[in-house]
C-alpha cells in the first residue's frame, strides 16, 4: 500500500511538473515573440502596410502581454498564434527587403 502510494504521489508530481514547465516554455515563447516583434517595429515600422494592418500588430502585442502575465498556457498559446499571424505580413517584407540587399549588385545566372 505504501508503495502504491508513493507511485501515485510521484506520477501527480510528474505531471504538475510537466504542466509547470510546459507554462514556462510558453512563456520564453512570449517573451521571445513580443521582444521580435518589438525590434522589428523599431528598425522597420516603414514595413508595415497601413493603419490596419498596425492595430492588428498593435492589439496581438497587447493580447499577448496581458496573458504572458497569467498561468493560463493555453491563452498565453494562442495569444502567440495571433501575433505570429498579425506580424506574417511584415516579416514577409523584411524578408524581402534583406533578400534585395543582399543580391543588390550581383548578377544571377
Amino acid at each position: 500500500d505504501a508503495v502504491a502510494r508513493m507511485l501515485q504521489e510521484g506520477f501527480g508530481a510528474a505531471e504538475a511538473d510537466m504542466a509547470e514547465r510546459a507554462l514556462r516554455e510558453a512563456q520564453v515563447e512570449a517573451e521571445r515573440l513580443l521582444a521580435a516583434t518589438e525590434a522589428a517595429l523599431a528598425t522597420d515600422a516603414d514595413r508595415v502596410e497601413d493603419d490596419a494592418e498596425r492595430a492588428a500588430i498593435d492589439s496581438a502585442l497587447a493580447s499577448l502581454r496581458d496573458a504572458r502575465a497569467t498561468t493560463d498556457r493555453d491563452a498565453i498559446e494562442a495569444g502567440v498564434e495571433a501575433l505570429a499571424a498579425a506580424t506574417a505580413p511584415l516579416a514577409a517584407a523584411r524578408m524581402k527587403r534583406g533578400i534585395r540587399r543582399a543580391v543588390a549588385g550581383r548578377r544571377v545566372d
